[in-house]
């Protein structure tokens, strides 16, 4: 199945039995939600409570839809910021922006790191595809994946921790 770049975007709550929530935004949802959470391996908050109840016991809301990218990430950061206020968010970052708050990496020797932010991917699973990008940064995203583990699968050929081969198209 092929995913292809929307502009409509929207903004969804992971809701916790206990209360504490996940902010996101995607132009994708079901694929977002898919294998059970696995997308949000790469969560340091997120994920151990998706292995504590089990994706099944968390309940998956959609806050906003149809939104430009621009009105997704506003409202993505509003909600983070009144989560984290309230002491109940799981989210690393302030959102707005994939990777807001992570510390930069030391560059990979690839180029100029902004023009890898732009280039068109392919991803792929055991030799399926699994996604077509317009961008490294929106599969990033959508993965849940960092740009640098998509741009070293890239330069070095090899699949990512999670097994994702990134083509560039």
């Amino acid at each position: 199945m092929e995913r292809q770049n929307t502009s409509s975007h929207c903004v969804y709550k992971h809701l916790l039995p206990d209360g504490r929530y996940y902010i996101g935004i995607t132009s994708h949802l079901l694929s977002r939600w898919e294998h059970r959470g696995l997308h949000y391996k790469n969560t340091k908050l997120f994920y151990p409570c998706i292995k504590e109840y089990g994706w099944d016991n968390i309940e998956h809301i959609v806050l906003h839809n149809n939104l430009s990218l621009a009105e997704a990430q506003e409202l993505e950061r509003k909600h983070i910021k009144e989560a984290k206020e309230a002491g109940v968010s799981l989210n690393q970052n302030n959102g707005g922006t994939p990777g807001s708050g992570k510390r930069r990496r030391k560059s990979l020797n690839l180029k100029e790191d902004s023009e890898w932010h732009f280039v068109p991917v392919k991803i792929y699973k055991d030799s399926k595809l699994v996604g077509s990008f317009d961008s490294l940064h929106e599969a990033a995203r959508e993965f849940g994946i960092t740009r640098w583990s998509l741009m070293r699968s890239i330069r070095n050929g090899r699949p990512t921790k999670g097994g994702y081969l990134i083509v560039k198209t």
